[in-house]
C-alpha cells in the first residue's frame, strides 16, 4: 500500500519521468520501515546509475507517513519536509572547518590546552545535534501518534 502511495505521487512520478530516461537508470532501494512509538515511518532510497559507470548514486530519499509522502535530496530535508521541523546535522569531515573558524597558528595551538578546547566545542557541537535530533523524533512522534 505505501508503495502504491509513493509510485502514484504525481511529483515524485513526474521526477521520475524526468530522470529515468535513456541513458541512465533509476533504481528504488528497499522500503524500509521504521517503527517510532506506535507508528511507522517508511523510507526508500533513490539510485541513479548512468550508462558506463559501474556503480549507482544516491539521489533523493522517499519518507511516508501514515498520511504523507515526500522526496527530498537527503535524509534531513526529507524529514524537515515530511514533519515541518527545519533541523539540520553538522558533520566533520574534509571540508569541516577547524573549530573557532580559524587555521592552527603555531605551538600554542598544539598545546594541551589548544586540545582540550577542541574537545570542548565538539562536546558542545554534539550537545547541538543530539537537541536537533530530539526535536526531530518529537515531531516525527507528534506527526505519527495520530494514526
Amino acid at each position: 500500500q505505501v508503495e502504491a502511495r509513493i509510485d502514484n505521487d504525481q511529483d515524485i512520478s513526474a521526477w521520475f519521468t524526468l530522470r529515468c530516461t535513456e541513458g541512465s537508470s533509476c533504481i528504488r532501494g528497499n522500503l524500509l520501515v521504521i517503527p517510532l512509538d506506535e507508528s511507522l515511518l517508511y523510507a526508500e532510497p533513490v539510485y541513479i546509475q548512468a550508462e558506463g559507470i559501474g556503480f549507482p548514486e544516491l539521489t533523493k530519499v522517499i519518507l511516508a507517513s501514515g498520511t504523507k509522502v515526500v522526496m527530498e535530496d537527503s535524509l534531513e530535508e526529507a524529514l524537515a519536509a515530511l514533519t515541518g521541523v527545519d533541523f539540520l546535522i553538522t558533520r566533520a569531515g574534509p571540508d569541516a572547518q577547524a573549530p573557532g573558524g580559524a587555521e592552527p597558528t603555531g605551538p600554542l595551538e598544539t598545546s594541551l590546552e589548544a586540545g582540550i578546547n577542541v574537545i570542548k566545542e565538539a562536546i558542545e557541537g554534539l550537545r547541538e545535534n543530539l537537541s536537533q535530533l530530539e526535536e526531530a523524533i518529537e515531531s516525527l512522534t507528534d506527526t505519527f501518534g495520530n494514526q
